[in-house]
């Protein structure tokens, strides 16, 4: 919707709405409460949602400050935000799940081609 209203053919967003129901102790529910979301009207905004795997869970001895100074989350709660973003966009009939991968490459082709596909 976004997009045609500035007349591009897609926008990338780093975050989506539902991203902040990973920030909640009642996570999608309490989010749609709270702040009176309609879980398909929230959908709707998105034509696909195409969710990187955080380093958290995809290599956990890698995450920490020594790779990124600016991380202020612990490993345990940096993998339960992971997990609650996903219970909170899994159920988008677009969302695309890209799982860590050692070679930056292969997660970029992997990116690129879902991005061609949905255009």
């Amino acid at each position: 919707m976004m997009a045609r209203e500035k007349n591009a053919k897609f926008l990338v967003c780093d975050r989506g709405l539902l991203d902040g129901a990973a920030f909640l102790a009642g996570g999608l529910a309490e989010f749609c409460e709270r702040y009176d979301v309609k879980l398909d009207a929230a959908f709707a905004r998105y034509r696909t949602v195409i969710h990187l795997e955080s380093l958290a869970t995809a290599f956990p001895h890698l995450y920490g400050k020594h790779g990124n100074e600016s991380r202020f989350e612990a490993l345990e709660r940096a993998q339960q935000v992971e997990h609650a973003t996903r219970a909170a966009w899994n159920q988008h009939p677009a969302w695309h799940f890209v799982a860590g991968t050692e070679q930056a490459e292969e997660k970029i082709a992997t990116v690129l081609n879902l991005i061609k596909e949905s255009a």
